[in-house]
């Protein structure tokens, strides 16, 4: 049997893929602007900075993969997080000194 066009069911799945793709790289960005509002790089977040004294997590990238355990991954960001969050060189008035 040849075919002559594209099974309609895997078009409308590739078109299901596209639409939640578009959807996560989204929320991608808008969790990455989240936390760098807060000052923190997301390179700590997300397994790009190996070679710091600093803690980091590759809990973000492993999210945005779909890979291991939410919580698990949660809680990993909300360890480093903080951490960056809280030892940051702040001034009076909630400012942020570099």
């Amino acid at each position: 049997m040849k075919l002559e066009k594209l099974p309609k069911k895997l078009k409308d799945k590739l078109q299901k893929l596209q639409e939640i793709c578009c959807l996560a790289h989204t929320t991608t960005l808008e969790v990455g602007a989240i936390i760098e509002s807060y000052k923190i790089d997301i390179e700590y977040l997300d397994g790009m900075i190996s070679d710091s004294d600093k803690p980091s997590t590759e809990a973000l990238a492993c999210i945005v993969n779909a890979e291991g355990n939410v919580n698990d991954n949660i809680r990993d960001i909300e360890k480093v997080f903080l951490w960056h969050y809280n030892n940051k060189n702040w001034i009076k008035g909630g400012k942020y000194a570099k």
